[in-house]
């Protein structure tokens, strides 16, 4: 017999849970953790009152007011535990969509950072996956500054999740899913940006969804793409700056001087701004290759992903990522590591 327990225990316990032995049992419809004989329900009516009181009083907070918080590990956590609670409602109903009878055995694995901010996944036997996070503070004040967005309330990415498909054919299938089943989750669908359907000129790939949790009064933001999109936007890219001096009890060692992003941030994010910053006229040449490089490249996959002919095209398309690694860090290894860093965050 199983014992059910609340989300509130469950994510107190996430840190004691045996997190390998954590899966969706399709007999009882619920999350259940094997070591510990527990049965993770989803919120109840009184929870779900209490939470969004709560969320409501925070979403007129402005950038002053979270900074404040920002002082105080136990208000900052306090806060976290309601955004923690708000995300696993999220991944709790959507992941109850995605495992059909199809899609039985799935696997979740929860975990908990220093700042008790949660992230968790989910992998089914069916090549999907579903990872879900809070933004952490810092993100969230950095964007409320580069928006000018007045109060936290307005934010619709603090609470956010990704799920990755083998191919668009299941990319389009789950997006249908969720349309039909989501109001029956308490959910609604604000806006769904489908860029494989409807692609842009700079970002295709990938459907964009904005949910809003009746239950908790609070948005989640869902992106859903294939696993080869999702791996070009999500790729890992360093900056070699050479070497670097540690000085550590009176030792001195040699390091390498490395910057470590993703294409995302460092060719989205940060070369969208330093592409029209002056002080660096002297890169736009190598600034225009890249950016055409990369939009090459993405065109390539998208295209690819249409006709499922990945491993004919993929050596190719490995050569051509190299070929702009290469090119990206000998472009931005000419510019200060905390500019990069600076373009990013703002």
């Amino acid at each position: 017999m199983l014992d059910k327990i609340g989300i509130n225990s469950f994510l107190r316990n996430i840190e004691m849970l045996n997190r390998s032995n954590i899966y969706y049992d399709s007999e009882n419809k619920n999350f259940v953790s094997i070591a510990d004989g527990l049965m993770i329900d989803d919120l109840d009516l009184q929870q779900e009152q209490l939470l969004k009181r709560e969320i409501n009083r925070y979403k007129g907070y402005t950038i002053e007011d979270l900074k404040k918080i920002d002082e105080f590990p136990e208000e900052r956590k306090k806060l976290y535990t309601f955004l923690n609670t708000t995300l696993y409602n999220n991944f709790y109903d959507i992941s109850k969509i995605l495992i059909s009878d199809n899609y039985s055995k799935a696997v979740i694995t929860p975990e908990i950072d220093n700042e008790k901010k949660l992230s968790i996944k989910l992998k089914t036997d069916n090549d999907i996956k579903f990872t879900a996070n809070v933004k952490s503070f810092r993100r969230i004040i950095e964007k409320m500054n580069r928006k000018n967005i007045t109060n936290f309330g307005e934010l619709t990415d603090i609470v956010r999740g990704r799920i990755e498909c083998k191919d668009f054919e299941q990319v389009l299938k789950i997006v249908d899913l969720l349309k039909n089943h989501l109001p029956q989750q308490n959910k609604e669908i604000l806006k769904i940006d489908n860029m494989i359907l409807s692609p842009r000129d700079d970002y295709m790939g990938v459907v964009h969804l904005i949910i809003r949790d009746k239950e908790t009064g609070l948005i989640f933001e869902l992106q859903v793409s294939s696993q080869h999109m999702l791996n070009f936007f999500n790729r890992k890219v360093k900056i070699d700056y050479g070497t670097k001096e540690i000085v550590s009890d009176r030792n001195i060692f040699i390091d390498d001087d490395q910057f470590s992003t993703d294409y995302h941030d460092l060719l989205y994010k940060s070369l969208n701004k330093l592409k029209n910053d002056h002080k660096y006229k002297f890169l736009w040449p190598k600034f225009r290759q890249i950016e055409d490089a990369y939009l090459q490249i993405q065109r390539e996959i998208f295209e690819v992903e249409k006709q499922g002919i990945w491993e004919h095209k993929r050596k190719e398309i490995e050569e051509n990522l190299k070929s702009l690694d290469s090119l990206v860090n000998e472009t931005f290894s000419e510019i200060k590591k905390q500019e990069i860093i600076k373009s990013i965050e703002e």
